[in-house]
């Protein structure tokens, strides 16, 4: 879409009253100035994210175009174009806050907007998917301290790298909820902060980390149901053979000891073949193993995430902690408002 049709689409998922009062239940309300005011600065963390490759400069000036043609108050529209520090300084003023809680607002509106869209039911199962990855970020002391380091040779360490985390309704790949922290160890944290949004009713679509014994506890403690990918070696031998083809099979960990519970096996994932795909759900009646590799299958993931193009190459310049999180928060935002645009069929 063209910059200024782009700047209008985000004000237009986020309106002004909407983004002020998320700037003021984040205590933001003060951080005033008169270039750069903090609904400005909002909308200007979300024109990063549309023009990723340009420098701040060149976004103020794409997005001045966009307040412009939106009808948004003649008082804030950006007449001059500020500078690069003065955008840096305002964004620290900022901070992430405003922006976390905008999402967290808008996602909640919409949460059950899209129970009637194709793949977002399988009987009566709502379909959700959590999935997530390691977004590099820029190199300095601060965010390696924060985010910490993949696994690296003693001449090229690997740079930081934050985990994004979300929850999506997987019919119309709205997000739900999400989280970002740290890059390493495993995401029981950041699943229960996405663990509120699910209850009785729910099956979950997951693979790798989010999928360890750890989150499944979380996910059964939440009442929902999970259907994931398992590595061949985690199933033990035996196990009764149901009408499916399926088979009940108890899991260990790497280290041989048990996973705790009983799970159904529904055979090979496809395509390859690597990994066996599990579920929660035990009644081969209830939901037949054949029906749930096609879910599976048709799932939702990152790759179809858009907005943030390559993910490993996550186009964030930050080289604070904080500014980090914002610049995700933005892109999170932005492909939130796309995908609605999508929905409604406007697209």
């Amino acid at each position: 879409m063209s910059d200024r049709l782009a700047v209008q689409v985000v004000i237009g998922a986020y309106p002004p009253e909407l983004v002020e009062r998320a700037i003021t239940s984040t205590g933001r309300a003060g951080a005033r100035n008169r270039l750069l005011p903090p609904r400005v600065v909002v909308y200007f963390v979300l024109a990063m994210s549309l023009f990723a490759d340009e420098g701040y400069e060149e976004v103020a000036r794409r997005l001045a175009q966009g307040l412009s043609l939106s009808g948004y108050p003649a008082s804030e529209r950006l007449a001059d174009p500020p500078s690069t520090a003065a955008v840096s300084r305002a964004r620290v003023r900022l901070g992430a806050a405003p922006l976390k809680s905008l999402f967290a607002q808008t996602a909640a509106a919409r949460d059950g907007a899209g129970e009637d869209r194709p793949g977002s039911r399988y009987r009566g199962w709502r379909l959700r998917v959590m999935d997530g990855y390691q977004a590099v970020v820029p190199h300095s002391p601060q965010n390696a301290a924060t985010y910490g380091r993949a696994a690296g040779g003693p001449h090229r360490p690997a740079p930081p790298s934050a985990r994004v985390s979300v929850l999506v309704e997987n019919g119309g790949s709205e997000l739900l909820a999400a989280d970002v922290s740290a890059g390493g160890g495993c995401p029981s944290v950041p699943v229960k902060t996405l663990a509120r949004q699910l209850g009785p009713g729910d099956l979950v679509l997951a693979e790798g980390d989010y999928a360890r014994p750890a989150v499944r506890r979380t996910l059964a403690e939440a009442g929902a149901d999970l259907l994931w990918k398992v590595p061949v070696s985690a199933a033990q031998p035996g196990g009764e053979l149901l009408a499916d083809g399926s088979r009940l099979c108890a899991l260990r960990d790497a280290g041989g000891s048990s996973a705790g519970g009983v799970v159904r096996l529904l055979g090979t994932v496809r395509p390859g073949g690597r990994g066996l795909l599990a579920t929660t759900v035990l009644d081969p009646a209830a939901a037949p193993a054949h029906d749930l590799r096609d879910l599976y299958e048709r799932r939702w993931s990152f790759q179809q995430c858009e907005v943030f193009g390559d993910r490993q190459k996550l186009p964030l310049r930050s080289r604070s902690p904080e500014m980090v999180e914002q610049e995700i928060w933005g892109h999170l935002l932005v492909y939130s408002a796309i995908r609605r645009l999508a929905n409604s069929g406007l697209a």
